[in-house]
């Protein structure tokens, strides 16, 4: 079993499922902090992420299925004046 750096609070583990995510927000630290959440959260309980996330931001989350098919996900809404075509 691989651990990743991002630790779920849950359980003090390391997080097994590999997720990429990014996050387009009106700042960058806003940003940093939304996607450790997000891989955490997403992983876990997908449409509890994509309410908690509301017009906060928009996140696109990247997961491999059982079958090790890539799997993306788009939820939120860009920040009013960033326009994306994610």
């Amino acid at each position: 079993v691989r651990y990743s750096h991002i630790v779920n609070p849950r359980t003090a583990l390391g997080l097994t499922q590999p997720c990429a995510v990014t996050i387009i927000a009106r700042r960058g630290a806003q940003a940093d902090g939304l996607a450790t959440a997000s891989c955490v959260l997403a992983a876990e309980q997908p449409e509890t992420f994509a309410v908690w996330l509301g017009d906060r931001a928009r996140a696109i989350l990247f997961r491999r299925d059982a079958a090790g098919r890539i799997e993306r996900t788009t939820c939120g809404t860009s920040p009013p004046g960033l326009h994306s075509s994610l």
